[in-house]
């Protein structure tokens, strides 16, 4: 499993989970599956279809900003943070792609944190299944798939999010997005922009309400 948005202020939060065999990660290697970060938009959509065409047992959940927010202000006061979220997603993902097939026993997930309950809660519904957390975990194909999947979801609402805006929303968390942000705050207000942007990130708090 891995994850995409974490890092961007517009736009979702996407984690996807790919279950493969040795058969399936051949045909993944000969046709070019690798971390999504090293590819262009382009070919990530078009390995996304061929990804899912291989391998039928994939899961891939979307939070939506609105939706996002308000589950990560419920997490918030429960004393939860933002990579409880990420690991709720995580473990929804391959629970989905686990419960369809029992005979898998291990699960690799791109480590995001030092420490996180992922493990606890997945045995608790698959009690003789091994998981493993490791950085750049893309390296592995099936992970490579699950970051393909992600981001391909990922680039799929940003445009949608885009055509509401009326304009291209900026990717990532830097300059460009506070001052984007700015701009439809002052233009449509804030409601609006809260359709659009995760409301926690350091952005949001320098914005001029």
């Amino acid at each position: 499993s891995d994850e995409s948005g974490k890092g961007d202020f517009f736009g979702p939060l996407v984690v996807a989970a790919v279950l493969i065999n040795k058969d399936i990660a051949k045909k993944f290697f000969n046709f070019g599956v690798k971390d999504s970060k090293v590819l262009a938009p382009k070919s990530i959509l078009e390995l996304a279809k061929k990804i899912e065409a291989l391998a039928p047992l994939h899961a891939v959940l979307a939070l939506k900003p609105e939706a996002y927010n308000l589950r990560y202000e419920q997490m918030k006061t429960q004393g939860k943070n933002l990579n409880d979220l990420l690991a709720a997603g995580h473990v929804a993902a391959l629970s989905k792609v686990l419960q369809a097939n029992s005979s898998c026993h291990f699960a690799l997930v791109d480590r995001f944190s030092q420490s996180n309950n992922i493990a606890a809660q997945l045995h608790s519904n698959f009690p003789q299944l091994t998981v493993q957390q490791q950085p750049r975990a893309e390296e592995d194909l099936a992970v490579a798939a699950a970051s393909i999947l992600a981001r391909a979801k990922f680039v799929q609402i940003m445009a949608e999010l885009s055509t509401l805006a009326g304009m291209e929303l900026p990717k990532g968390g830097g300059a460009n997005a506070t001052a984007c942000a700015q701009t439809i705050l002052a233009a449509r207000g804030e409601t609006f922009l809260n359709q659009l942007v995760k409301k926690h990130f350091a952005n949001y708090k320098s914005l001029v309400l």
